[in-house]
């Protein structure tokens, strides 16, 4: 029968991940609910956050229970493909804002492939996770750029706010590789727990960019790479 874990902190990074969870959640049916022209585009992100859900809501498991540890070693692989699949969506959706439709769709199995290799390599030897936390970093910093690029140019509605966005993920990112942050108290909480909340903000933030990008959405002979 499984029991609570003991651990305060644990608890606590359970609960914001179960949080994250249901934001993620909130943030797909948000765009479901758009019924935008933009039907990849819409997809795309839906499917990004419905990934970072399922990851979520596994982390929020592993942290919030005590496992044996076998089961504990087989519930991290689903997590960490999960949120690279989510990486990987996430490119798409920026591609899609800069490049048009066409070259989205074209790069998505190239995406997935890379983010299937370093999922492979975070599950061969120990401390080989960085290199996943790289493939991250190159994503998020790739989409900065894509969405600084919009932002300037004033091209696609809601861009700023994904920019923005992008740059809360970042910061919830560096938060969590820090593994030193973090405040005790009654109600203890660690660089994952703060992690998760900023990541919350992050995608409160990046749903509205998409509402609007969704809703006024570009005409695709006015982008780079149109059909």
């Amino acid at each position: 029968m499984l029991s609570l874990n003991s651990s305060p902190t644990e608890l606590t990074t359970a609960a914001t991940d179960a949080l994250l969870a249901i934001c993620a959640l909130w943030a797909m049916a948000t765009v479901i609910r758009l019924r935008s022209p933009e039907e990849w585009k819409a997809r795309t992100w839906a499917t990004v956050f419905g990934l970072l859900a399922v990851g979520a809501a596994l982390g929020a498991c592993v942290h919030g229970f005590v496992w044996a540890a076998a089961t504990q070693s087989k519930l991290w692989p689903p997590i960490y493909l999960s949120l690279g699949l989510t990486v990987a969506l996430f490119m798409a959706g920026a591609i899609y804002d800069v490049r048009g439709y066409s070259t989205s769709r074209k790069s998505l199995p190239v995406l997935i492939i890379v983010a299937l290799a370093f999922f492979a390599v975070t599950q061969v030897g120990k401390g080989n996770f960085l290199w996943f936390v790289a493939y991250e970093l190159v994503a998020m910093l790739i989409s900065l750029g894509i969405y600084g690029l919009l932002t300037w140019q004033r091209r696609v509605p809601g861009a700023w706010l994904m920019l923005l966005g992008v740059t809360l993920t970042i910061v919830a990112s560096a938060i969590q590789a820090t593994k030193t942050l973090g405040w005790g108290g009654p109600i203890p909480v660690n660089s994952d727990g703060i992690f998760h909340l900023v990541q919350i903000v992050a995608i409160v933030v990046l749903v509205g960019g998409l509402r609007r990008g969704l809703i006024s959405p570009v005409d695709e002979v006015s982008r780079v790479g149109a059909r």
